[in-house]
């Protein structure tokens, strides 16, 4: 089986994560995998295998027919091209109408939970031969909308890379937080800037993440100033591995208004870090059965900064909680249970 996983390029976000830690997963399964990029090299690149072959077009408009005739050439042999996002998705179709890709198979995964279609994207949805979502609600809208028969679409839960030794936070006061995700308004990173006015001076946050908007990273870095949060709040950019550091904190955060996943929440009970989470999302839908007091169905700032001054006090809640959660993701999120699912898609789009 050959197989081609297709992105514009691997800048640190939750679909281009996916991509690299299936790219790995298919070649350490012994799978023929290559990836095939629209555009250039990007920082999340390095994470790939390096055995892992990687084509770079370097598309300069829509229109671009030499970019057009090398995607011809990279994809023309696969047995299936699995692309990443709804805007890769329409140029890999105009390429299709244009020069032609051969017969592969396609596969859409689809990363984001938005209930909106122009009409060439619903067009190309009735070209692919399979829907694939992290978020069960999204194989239920395309069947509801008739964009996808029932025996197309597919519900893939998203795993992130295991770490190789699991990360001891160093100490137990939980006033250390932690909060990962790009800089743009549906991150909310503004809900835990107020949080943190709220809670006692001891606490401090550190938010990671790459600049998406720009206008709105000014407006965060002015709100700190104004508030006078310099001492207690820091904007951290370029840190690829989120392992490496979520070892140095006692608490973690997600505000985020809308998400599919995020694998943010796996990283963070992979590495033991209780967190707060607003309900939104594949994850924190399955931790409300099993976990609940991780989640919080509000953006309430008293209930918030109640939650997390109750939170996990001594070092004997905290064990049983890291103890919950690897069970959690022994039971729904490991890697095995990752390639037997895609490997059940590609075996039913082949036969």
């Amino acid at each position: 089986m050959k197989v081609v996983l297709i992105n514009d390029q691997l800048n640190p976000g939750g679909a281009e994560k996916v991509l690299v830690n299936t790219a790995n997963l298919l070649h350490q399964k012994g799978i023929e995998v290559s990836v095939l990029l629209y555009l250039g090299k990007s920082i999340l690149d390095e994470q790939l295998d390096k055995a892992i072959p990687v084509t770079y077009l370097h598309r300069k408009n829509r229109f671009d027919f030499k970019a057009m005739r090398l995607l011809k050439k990279c994809v023309s042999q696969a047995d299936i091209v699995h692309v990443h996002s709804r805007y890769n998705l329409r140029y890999l179709i105009v390429c299709k109408m244009l020069v032609g890709i051969g017969k592969p198979k396609l596969i859409f995964q689809e990363h984001i939970p938005v209930l909106k279609l122009d009409r060439f994207t619903a067009w190309t949805f009735s070209k692919i031969d399979a829907y694939v979502a992290v978020l069960k609600s999204m194989c239920d809208w395309v069947q509801d909308e008739k964009l996808v028969p029932k025996s197309k679409t597919h519900y893939l839960p998203n795993i992130v890379a295991t770490p190789v030794l699991n990360v001891e936070p160093p100490h137990f006061t939980k006033n250390k937080m932690v909060m990962v995700g790009n800089f743009m308004k549906l991150k909310n990173q503004f809900f835990a800037l107020e949080l943190v006015m709220q809670l006692d001076e001891t606490y401090t946050l550190d938010i990671y993440g790459m600049v998406h908007q720009q206008d709105y990273y000014i407006d965060l870095e002015d709100f700190i100033v104004k508030n006078k949060l310099q001492n207690r709040v820091r904007l951290i950019q370029g840190v690829t591995n989120i392992y490496d550091v979520l070892g140095n904190y006692d608490f973690a955060l997600h505000t985020s208004l809308q998400e599919t996943g995020p694998l943010v929440l796996l990283e963070y009970m992979h590495s033991g870090l209780p967190f707060l989470t607003y309900a939104t999302g594949d994850v924190a839908t399955n931790l409300l059965s099993e976990i609940p007091e991780l989640v919080i169905n509000s953006f309430t700032i008293l209930d918030w900064k109640a939650k997390i001054e109750s939170a996990w006090c001594d070092q004997l809640q905290r064990l049983q909680l890291q103890q919950k959660m690897k069970t959690f993701l022994d039971n729904r999120y490991t890697e095995t249970q990752y390639f037997q699912r895609l490997q059940h898609i590609y075996t039913s789009v082949l036969n």
